[in-house]
């Protein structure tokens, strides 16, 4: 039966807030998050993964679905969303360690929740209240933490850390081709970074419009670090060659290793290069730094006094040493998403020198409907022109919630996890890839029962030359994934980690594929690992 348009009105109404507060309404947005949580405990079974037996994503069938004629009611649409978060990992389960996705602190959850019921604009102050101050708040509480001065950095949130790689590399074009944003770029303008910097890159340049042939790939050392030689003759022959260089991406936690590059020599490199070769300008230094941007936790904690009692200090120093330098880059990337413990998507771009920003302004007479009132339009230069406040506010409240003792515990907690675990996949015959790095990211590979016994030397022989062994144990490290990976989707047991097919290239040009562990869970304890061991074990059978 048709209802009429007084009667679809009235029902539809009863689906907002009212527009001023009121508990009515209040009890009807609790009761439908009381319903949503109640089925997200019906769908655990204690394993590390939202799960419902024999339940496989549909994609056939939901490519020829209508939408409904009629509306619903809102008890019929929250089960309807429920099921659709069936086959997601919970991050915060103590054996889910597949990458650098931890779980959200209940503080930022409320902050994702608070930006959705006030629905904030914070292109500018007039739609994004003091959200926009929110903004202002977290940059300064970053640039203070990474050493930049407060009063010359500025910064503002964005749609990832591809994002973030966008702005910083975009920058670095506008130093070099002066009226490119007017006539376009026309002529090649290269950035550097190392072979194991984020493929988000390659979209940087191509959505810029660069290229992804003018992105330069450097080699890395053992540590997962770009070489400061290689980048260093490279970027002198381009120079010789009349190239011009618009950006170097340092890399500060990569993705799979958790290597980070030395950008005090890499600053210092481009800044003999600028002298040496009269350069005109100076080539942008931008740090990927999403992953390890939260380190700076323990630039100023006092380890000699140790007030938190924190183990393993030796390796907190080592990372501090290297991180306490990112204050050098001219910009850098935070993913708040990734170690800070908040909902995606929260990434921030941040900026040593604000006016630099002006390089990517455009003309207020080009949106004569905006910024008419307030003092805060950072719309005038960011990409995007809508921009929620969820990503500040979830970040603000990790911030507040986890201060930087918080931090320093999690991050230690997680590296102890790291070497514990470590320790024991050697015992069942792996091999860590990146010894070398200290952090929560683990990459590994294990043998079949021929060549466990001497993992090493397997190794070994794989990288110096032996290609044929080398592709037969990667085909043996992708069929224990895919063991593991199917037991805990089709009945929900086992454990959750990941593979990459090329953690890096032998000397010989060939992928070295990795299993890998990234223990961020705060939940987690060395019971956990010795079962997250067990199961790859028993893959191995």
């Amino acid at each position: 039966m048709t209802r009429s348009y007084e009667e679809v009105l009235e029902k539809v109404r009863a689906g907002f807030l009212d527009p001023i507060l009121r508990r009515s309404h209040r009890d009807s947005l609790e009761s439908s998050f009381r319903s949503a949580l109640d089925r997200l405990e019906e769908m655990q079974y204690g394993t590390p993964i939202w799960w419902s037996e024999g339940e496989e994503a549909d994609y056939e069938s939901a490519s020829k679905r209508d939408m409904p004629e009629s509306t619903s009611e809102m008890g019929e649409v929250i089960p309807r969303l429920v099921r659709f978060l069936k086959g997601i990992p919970i991050y915060g389960h103590p054996e889910t360690v597949p990458n650098v996705i931890p779980q959200s602190t209940i503080p930022s959850i409320v902050g994702v929740a608070l930006a959705a019921i006030c629905n904030p604009n914070i292109m500018e102050e007039s739609y994004g209240g003091k959200v926009c101050e929110a903004e202002v708040e977290v940059v300064s509480f970053i640039s203070s933490l990474i050493g930049y001065d407060r009063n010359e950095s500025s910064g503002f949130f964005t749609f990832g850390g591809t994002g973030t790689n966008l702005y910083g590399i975009k920058l670095g074009v506008q130093k070099v081709i002066d009226g490119c944003r007017e006539k376009g770029i026309r002529r090649d303008v290269k950035v550097m970074a190392s072979e194991v910097s984020h493929y988000s890159l390659l979209n940087a340049m191509d959505w810029l419009g660069l290229g992804t042939n003018n992105l330069i790939k450097i080699g890395a050392d053992e540590d997962n670090s770009v070489s400061l030689e290689k980048l260093e003759k490279e970027a002198r022959r381009l120079l010789s060659e009349g190239k011009q260089i618009a950006c170097i991406v340092p890399t500060l936690g990569t993705t799979d290793a958790f290597g980070i590059d030395d950008i005090k020599e890499i600053v210092a490199l481009r800044d003999d290069l600028v002298d040496d070769f009269s350069l005109d300008y100076s080539p942008h230094v931008h740090a990927d730094s999403v992953i390890g941007w939260v380190l700076t936790v323990f630039n100023d904690y006092d380890f000699d006094e140790n007030p938190l009692k924190l183990p393993g200090i030796e390796n907190l120093i080592h990372l501090r040493d290297k991180i306490r330098y990112l204050y050098m880059a001219d910009s850098a990337g935070i993913d708040f998403h990734k170690l800070g413990y908040t909902p995606y998507v929260s990434s921030l771009f941040v900026v040593k020198n604000r006016k630099e920003l002006e390089l990517i302004a455009r003309d207020r007479s080009l949106m004569p409907y905006l910024y008419h009132t307030g003092r805060y339009h950072p719309g005038i230069y960011t990409l995007e022109t809508s921009r929620s406040g969820s990503g500040v506010l979830s970040a603000l409240s990790s911030l507040y919630f986890l201060g930087k003792d918080g931090y320093r515990v999690l991050l230690t907690h997680a590296i102890e996890m790291t070497q514990i675990f470590r320790r024991k996949i050697k015992k069942i015959g792996g091999v860590i890839l990146n010894e070398q790095n200290i952090g929560p990211a683990t990459l590994f590979r294990v043998y079949p029962p021929p060549y466990k016994d001497n993992s090493t030397s397997i190794y070994k022989e794989e990288i110096d030359g032996d290609i044929e062994l080398l592709k037969r144990c990667n085909r043996y490290n992708e069929e224990i994934f895919r063991k593991i990976d199917e037991q805990i989707r089709s009945k929900g047991v086992g454990i959750v980690f990941s593979m990459t097919k090329s953690y890096k290239k032998t000397s010989y040009g060939e992928d070295i594929t990795a299993l890998k562990a990234y223990m961020t869970s705060p939940h987690i304890e060395e019971e956990n690992i010795g079962h997250i061991v067990q199961q790859i074990s028993r893959a191995m059978m």
